[in-house]
């Protein structure tokens, strides 16, 4: 059951609580509920024909629930995946850029099972490689690979998460390194210049020597790591995330740490490197998510 039909019922059984026996009156709708419905009429009525939209249409709110959207997007690891609708139901978040955490994304709901575009179910206890998504060009899709999602817009749960209803999934493989184009050179003037717009992330670059002069767990999906930035010496350390694909890091027996590099290799201690992601400030701290790493 679509999400709009549980909001329906639910405007439907506090019009009908507020009638009281005997002969109906006729009450104020409560603005709130009156707007709800407004939208999902419109979301009814709206057109169904499938059209491509960028992110950056998304995030604005040009699309409008019950457009049926196409775009392409990378699968999000599941430490930001929701999988609680139950046996025939569950979703997946995806994301703009391979291994971004910040900023909005899209959490897709797909049926679970083994054929075209559905989701098989994960067990009680879980990795990344769990998540196996059946797509309609008979192959399957996991965590930080490319894809294209077919649609309809549900309305948004969150300021940061929009909802999809998924009717197709196609997996395109590769990477997209026209997304780094937009990257800015993260220097100490440019982040200052720049301080109003930290609390929705910056996406760009840092040129270090990887020193791992620290390194500490936080979690049990994420690493800090510490560096040498040649442009900005405010900036010492890069938070990871613990994978298996391009942008992420493992270690080995020994304590040895590898990043995996955008082009299948790895980057180890002494070596120097390009980090890309998102520098953000959440109230007085201020921390760097790398998503790519490139060797120099």
């Amino acid at each position: 059951m679509k999400k709009t039909t549980l909001l329906l019922s639910g405007a439907a059984f506090l019009l009908l609580t507020s009638c009281g026996g005997g002969e109906p009156e006729e009450e104020p709708i409560d603005p709130e509920i009156q707007a709800i419905m407004d939208e999902m009429e419109a979301a009814e009525n709206m057109d169904k024909t499938p059209f491509e939209v960028t992110w950056e249409q998304m995030e604005s709110g040009e699309v409008k629930p019950g457009q049926v959207v196409i775009f392409e997007a990378y699968i999000s690891p599941l430490n930001d995946t929701r999988t609680s609708y139950g046996n025939s139901s569950t979703s997946f978040s995806a994301v703009e850029r391979r291994n971004k955490d910040s900023g909005k994304y899209v959490l897709v709901s797909i049926p679970v099972g083994k054929g075209k575009n559905q989701m098989e179910k994960l067990p009680d206890e879980y990795y990344h490689s769990d998540l196996k998504v059946h797509t309609n060009n008979d192959s399957v899709a996991s965590v930080g690979e490319r894809v294209r999602i077919t649609g309809e817009l549900d309305r948004g749960i969150s300021d940061r998460a929009m909802s999809i209803d998924l009717i197709e999934i196609e997996k395109l493989g590769g990477f997209d390194d026209s997304v780094i184009e937009d990257a800015v050179e993260l220097t100490e003037e440019y982040v200052k210049s720049k301080e109003d717009e930290l609390e929705k992330g910056i996406y760009g670059y840092l040129d270090v020597d990887l020193t791992f002069r620290f390194t500490f767990a936080i979690g049990q999906q994420n690493y800090s790591l510490g560096f040498e930035a040649n442009n900005n010496s405010e900036i010492t350390s890069g938070l990871f995330q613990i994978g298996y694909w391009p942008g992420t890091m493992t270690t080995d027996d020994n304590g040895n740490i590898y990043l995996y590099t955008m082009d299948g290799d790895f980057a180890q201690k002494g070596e120097k490197v390009r980090l890309y992601g998102s520098l953000s400030k959440s109230y007085s701290s201020t921390s760097f998510r790398v998503e790519e790493v490139v060797k120099l």
